[in-house]
Order: C-alpha cells, then structure tokens, then sequence
C-alpha cells in the first residue's frame, strides 16, 4: 500500500549509509512502480543488486533465508523473514495495531513513530501519516547496528 511506504529520500539515505560500511546490499518488489522506486534508491550505485520482478516464491525465498538481515515497511517480507529465521527491521505504519499485525518470532523487529493518533484504523491513513514518515532514516540505521551486533532474542 503506498500511504504505508517509508519515503523514498529514507530508503537513499539508508542505503548511502549501510553502502559506506561495506554492505551489499539486495532490493526486491514486484511491479513496475516497485522497479523504478528501486532504481531511483540504487541510483547506479555499486554494491546494490535490484531483483525487483525477477524472483519466483522459491528464490525470493531463498534470498530472504540467507539474508544477513531484511529491512522493509509493513509487507509481506517481514512475516516470511520471521517464518524463515531471518533477522529483520520492520518499518510500520501507525494505522493498524502493530501488536496484532508485526511478524511473529525474536528475530523481528519492528519501528515505527509513536503517534498518539496509532492506531487510527483509516484504510487510506491521514494527510501526513507521521507514523512511518516521521521514522528518521538514522534511527533505522542505528537500530540496524543494535540489533545486528546483538545476541538473540531480539525482542520487539
């Protein structure tokens, strides 16, 4: 859902940093606006392998389980990465509650921006949708070095 994307301006900031240290880096979606929002995050940039529409569910899963660890918004990939055993940082949204709807398991976690409007239940969020816009790409990144370098479990 696009009102529970993480901007854009984030994901190249995220991706300059996590680049800087050294990490290869391996973007995924489906569909042509996924492909061109990876494409413009990548932005030609080395260390960066865009597999958007090129995965079936088998391969997809097989990047996702041998993954040093998944970042992602509200999706799918969270949910498989916690069924696969995978470390992953999850970007959400304040309209649903995050309680009910994180992936399950010690090795997801989730960040979002405390809201006192979250959860509002609105289909189609509000105008500003603070709740995942408002999440700051260095807090991403700083979570990312926490939980990389701690012992499990790695709760939410």
């Amino acid at each position: 859902s696009k009102v529970r994307e993480w901007p854009i301006k984030n994901w190249k900031l995220l991706t300059n940093k996590l680049i800087n240290n050294g990490n290869i880096l391996v973007f995924t979606g489906k569909g042509e606006r996924e492909k061109k929002q990876d494409n413009e995050i990548i932005n030609n940039q080395n260390n960066c392998i865009n597999l958007c529409d090129l995965l079936n569910w088998d391969e997809l899963s097989i990047i996702i389980k041998n993954a040093k660890i998944i970042v992602g918004v509200e999706s799918m990939m969270g949910h498989l990465a916690s069924a696969l055993g995978t470390l992953s940082m999850n970007i959400y949204s304040g309209i649903g509650n995050i309680n009910r709807w994180k992936p399950l398991g010690e090795k997801s976690v989730v960040i979002t921006n405390p809201v006192p409007c979250s959860p509002c239940h609105l289909r189609n969020g509000c105008n500003t949708m603070d709740c995942v816009r408002g999440v700051k790409y260095i807090e991403v990144y700083e979570a990312l070095n926490s939980i990389s370098k701690k012992k499990e479990p790695y709760k939410c």
